[in-house]
This record gives structure tokens, sequence and C-alpha cells, in this order.
């Protein structure tokens, strides 16, 4: 595994309909825009991780994040991060989504917790090992379909994230999803995100680009 985002993998976020947010605009969409600072996120590659089903949606979709965002912390295994908030009650040592204050993995023995603790940004690699590890003790478990995904707490104080590209797992993308796109799209920026298929199946080529994918 690297120590560095960019080459670690491809940094996922998946829609929920949990969540809620505006667009560059007033109409309200699906979730470009933090919830209590941070969004929840996971790294995939063809060796490691998984994508992220929510309770009701067997096919995900989501977008894909650039490197460049900010990380808050790291976990091998999904944290339960949406009930890691801070604010009244919590002290000042709280790290949104990563505790109150954050039991470090380094600080303690996280094999004896099964690697249920949040790793500093700086230790990237070492979560990685971690959660392949974890992900090899399971022989069913196959990249990109296992249950086994690792989560990444994206600190964004800003409304708006770094969207490299929008995904779906469906055959046609959701009305939702579509969306989604062409409000990115009417953004006026020229290399305004892609809309992509994403197959669980394909560990070597997962992405393909939609028909009008770009327009």
């Amino acid at each position: 595994p690297s120590s560095r985002l960019a080459s670690a993998g491809v940094l996922l976020h998946v829609f929920s309909s949990a969540f809620s947010s505006a667009l560059r605009g007033t109409e309200v969409i699906e979730p470009l825009r933090a919830i209590s600072g941070i969004i929840s996120s996971s790294i995939i590659s063809n060796a490691y991780g998984a994508v992220f089903s929510p309770p009701g949606f067997p096919e995900p979709e989501g977008v894909v994040l650039q490197a460049s965002v900010n990380i808050s912390c790291f976990w091998s295994v999904d944290g339960g991060t949406r009930l890691r908030k801070c604010g009244r009650g919590t002290s000042s040592a709280c790290v949104a989504g990563c505790g109150d204050p954050p039991q470090w993995c380094k600080q303690h023995n996280h094999t004896a917790t099964g690697g249920y603790c949040p790793w500093r940004p700086t230790e990237l690699k070492q979560m990685l090992i971690e959660h392949v590890r974890i992900f090899r003790l399971f022989p069913t478990s196959t990249p990109m379909t296992s249950k086994f995904h690792n989560e990444v707490v994206v600190h964004a104080e800003s409304e708006y994230l770094p969207v490299e590209a929008v995904f779906s797992t469906r055959r046609v993308p959701s009305n939702r999803t579509v969306r989604i796109h062409r409000l990115l799209a009417a953004s006026g920026k020229k290399d305004f995100p892609p809309l992509l298929h994403l197959s669980l199946k394909d560990q070597q080529n997962p992405f393909k680009m939609f028909a009008g994918g770009r327009n």
C-alpha cells in the first residue's frame, strides 16, 4: 500500500438518502456538502477496498473525490463516523468523525481492537496495511464487492468538494445522479467531471464513460 492518497487507489463518496445538500443553487440534492463538517468516503483499488452500499441502495452511486481533499483521519473498517459528531457536550479535543478525543491507533494496540480505531492523516499506509490484513481474514472477500470497506473522513470547511467524476454502478444512472452531473456540467468549467459507470466485477478496468457522460 502507498503512503500517498493519489496512488493508494480511488477515493469514493457514496450517496445516501440520509443526507441532502445544496449544490450551486437552491435546488436540494444529495450530498456534496459536508454534514457536521465532514464527508465520509473510502478507498478502493484492484487489490483491496470495497464500495459502500447504504441500506436500501444495493447499486451505489456517488462521486470520485480528488486526492487534494483534506483528511481528518482514516479507519481500517467502517468507523461509524455518523455518530462521531462534535459540538454541544463534546470537548475541545473532539475531531468530527474520529472521536472525542480520537483514540489514535498508534497510541493503542490496534490489533487488539480489531483495527477499530482511527489513524492520523499522516498514517495512510499503516491504515491500508491493517485494512488489507482484515480483508484477507475472509477468503471470500474480493475487491470492490466485499462488505469490508475502509473509511476516510474528509474534513470539509468549504461547502463544495473537489469532484473528479460522478459514478453509478447501475446500468442506467438514476435521475438524481444525472441531475447532479448536469449541475456540475453547468458550472462552466471546461474540465467538469465525467459521468462514469463503475463495474464492481471488472477489477482491471472498472470505470467506463456512460454515453453522453461529458454532455
